[in-house]
């Protein structure tokens, strides 16, 4: 194992390390929860020295931050308005420390965006934190809205959509079907057609500005 492979797991190895980052939380919460911190716990240790001040620091910051997000998720339908804009502070706030220089903050209308629409009951615990983790790692690309529709069993997983009620979606440029499933928070075990704009497309199909997806599980599903 060469010295940045070895880096990166006892990076990854402080994040699995400590289960009180994820404890109130589901399985599926709790896994997508440490995807996202075993990924940045890695990319902190390529970047930097484990032995340096700014690797110990970005790793507290990423605890943090997992500690924050554990906190949210099950306060999100209780909480105050001024609670709720201080998970945001600090979510915001930890996340330019674990990112860095990368760092790109999202805007004021982006939260405002985000809060209404991954708040519950209008999402599962494993949407809003897929849902958060894109927002903060929004690379500095412009974004555009497509129009998504979900079939069948795929509906449970935004039940506050009527039947063949299309949902807007902001995506990044360069987004395809398969970045788009992932953003949704959808198993991709889950999707098996995809039409935009009426027709059939594989998941490496480029999305533009104002297509309409509708997105069916496999048959029998529902």
């Amino acid at each position: 194992m060469d010295d940045l492979a070895r880096r990166a797991r006892h990076a990854a190895e402080r994040v699995l390390e400590d289960e009180k980052l994820t404890d109130n939380l589901e399985d599926d919460a709790a896994k997508t929860l440490i995807e996202w911190g075993i990924a940045c716990a890695e990319a902190i240790a390529r970047s930097t020295d484990d032995a340096s001040d700014t690797f110990l620091e970005r790793l507290q910051a990423l605890r943090r931050l997992m500690r924050t997000v554990n906190e949210w998720i099950p306060a999100r339908e209780s909480a105050a308005p001024q609670q709720a804009d201080t998970y945001v502070t600090q979510i915001v706030e930890q996340a330019a420390a674990v990112y860095g220089e990368r760092f790109v903050r999202p805007t004021a209308e982006q939260w405002e965006a985000f809060v209404g629409h991954f708040s519950a009951p209008h999402s599962t615990p494993t949407q809003a934190i897929a849902a958060l983790r894109a927002l903060v790692e929004q690379p500095v690309r412009k974004g555009f809205e497509v129009r998504v529709k979900l079939f069948a069993t795929l509906r449970r997983h935004y039940p506050h959509l009527g039947i063949g009620e299309a949902m807007p979606v902001t995506v990044e440029e360069g987004a395809t079907i398969d970045s788009l499933v992932v953003q949704l928070g959808l198993p991709p075990r889950q999707v098996k057609v995809v039409f935009v704009n009426g027709i059939v497309r594989e998941g490496s199909y480029p999305l533009a500005e104002g297509d309409e997806l509708g997105i069916f599980p496999p048959v029998g599903g529902g």
